[in-house]
């Protein structure tokens, strides 16, 4: 692959050509930074490249080539079993050995045939184009598409997002999942990677999703069993869709397309209003990104403000707070940035704990980006320690003291953690392109939502 040279997201530096790498550390303001996150990328011969495009493309061609070396692996540990050739049995017992084969494989004959009808039934959607098992569709989590969010269906948490069907074409789609990462439904095929992955947007707003697509079209579907309500024949692509991110931003949906006209949607009416952005709504969905790499729960944190408290030789980057509770997230200075948690009243200011999140020696902690989310009465974060290894950890919202700690199951190639968000009950956690989900109370894996590949 030819080198590329990349633009730092933090200071727009353009860094020297080479290789490309998983991740970055830019020269002149000394900030860390993964290929998909540059600003800019363009070859030596001055061609622009999109560097989340290519980063997907490193990524699926290692999940390939993986794929392919376990394949041949077993290939070659596969050892035939002896063929034995029984004696043709005496014209007698002829009679006999057909009543005994109508007897052994009839059942299975019925049972094939009633597979296939109810596989009819379903519009072979489950084995075809949703499941994809005949056709070994390989299923990624594409935060591409947006922030995955948070939702309760039937009175359970879920997660609405967009995912990737590697293997079919490399078609993308929208759909709801519920905690143990079981898929509740999806939509369609809403396009190609190639032809959608800039456009394809999907966004819940009360008991509606709204999803886009390579087609210059907008559907609404019921959030809880994706009937669709309504669909739209846009004028142009859409760029960014935003969805409310608490009750008091309302219940539109705001979406702005490539050629800058923007409109606010009511999902309950399908009504269309040109309008400028909401005050409510990040700039763009990068910004919106960023707020997740920095702040973790991106309906509730935000940059350090006036309301956290000053600490000695301590720089809070990060405050998380639902009603009376707060927590800021930040790091000793000087000193090695172990990632450390303060907890502390909103309104007095007054420190409450202050605890440091790695439970292993902070020599071995390495410099990552933070997340952190409060979700129900803890405080969940990540940090990274050695060479390669995540781990996440939840603290009591009101001591400080360590409830849990669950070490991730590494990846076999590229292992990014790149966002969390939670409900009170769990927490969603995306990986280079999969969503983790973690019981709050126990730090339990409860599911994962993409088919990655593990050492």
């Amino acid at each position: 692959m030819d080198p590329i040279s990349v633009e730092c997201p933090n200071c727009g530096a353009s860094l020297p050509a080479q290789q490309p790498c998983g991740e970055y550390r830019c020269r002149y303001c000394g900030s860390g930074f993964r290929l998909e996150q540059a600003k800019k990328a363009q070859t030596q011969a001055g061609m622009m490249v999109d560097p989340h495009a290519l980063a997907q493309a490193i990524l699926a061609a290692q999940q390939q080539a993986q794929a392919q070396a376990q394949a041949q692996a077993q290939a070659q540990a596969y050892t035939p079993p002896p063929v034995f050739h029984p004696a043709r049995p005496p014209k007698a017992h002829k009679a006999v050995g057909l009543i005994f084969f109508f007897a052994l494989f009839l059942p299975l004959i019925i049972g094939g045939i009633s597979a296939a009808v109810w596989v009819g039934g379903r519009g072979f959607d489950g084995l075809l184009g949703g499941g994809g098992l005949l056709n070994s569709e390989h299923l990624l989590w594409d935060d591409a598409g947006g922030v995955p969010q948070v939702v309760t269906v039937d009175g359970q948490s879920a997660v609405v997002g967009r995912t990737r069907a590697v293997g079919n074409e490399d078609h993308l789609y929208c759909g709801v999942y519920d905690s143990s990462g079981e898929q509740i439904w999806r939509t369609e095929s809403l396009g190609s990677y190639s032809a959608g992955y800039q456009y394809t947007f999907c966004g819940a707003v009360g008991d509606a999703m709204i999803a886009t697509d390579s087609q210059m079209r907008l559907q609404i579907f019921a959030l809880a069993t994706g009937e669709r309500r309504k669909a739209f024949a846009l004028s142009m692509f859409v760029d960014y869709l935003c969805v409310p991110r608490a009750p008091e931003h309302g219940n539109q949906a705001w979406f702005k397309q490539i050629d800058e006209r923007s409109y606010l949607i009511d999902p309950a009416t399908g009504e269309l209003t040109e309008s400028p952005r909401p005050d409510w709504c990040f700039a763009s969905r990068h910004e919106a990104e960023r707020a997740l790499e920095g702040g973790g729960n991106w309906a509730n944190a935000n940059a350090k403000d006036a309301n956290a408290p000053e600490i000695d030789r301590l720089k809070l980057e990060f405050v998380y707070q639902r009603g009376d509770k707060a927590v800021a997230l930040g790091h000793p200075d000087p000193g090695l940035k172990v990632p450390t948690a303060v907890g502390y009243d909103p309104t007095s200011q007054r420190v409450l704990w202050q605890q440091t999140v790695p439970s292993v020696p902070i020599a071995t902690v390495r410099e990552a980006d933070k997340y952190g989310v409060i979700a129900g009465d803890k405080f969940v974060t990540t940090y990274g320690a050695g060479q390669e290894d995540w781990y996440i950890t939840a603290l009591d919202l009101d001591t400080g003291k360590r409830i849990w700690e669950t070490k991730l199951r590494p990846l076999f190639a590229v292992d990014w953690v790149q966002g969390l968000v939670a409900s009170d009950t769990h927490a969603f956690l995306v990986r280079t392109s999969s969503l983790e989900i973690f019981d709050v109370r126990t730090g339990e894996l409860t599911g994962t939502i993409g088919k990655e590949t593990y050492d």
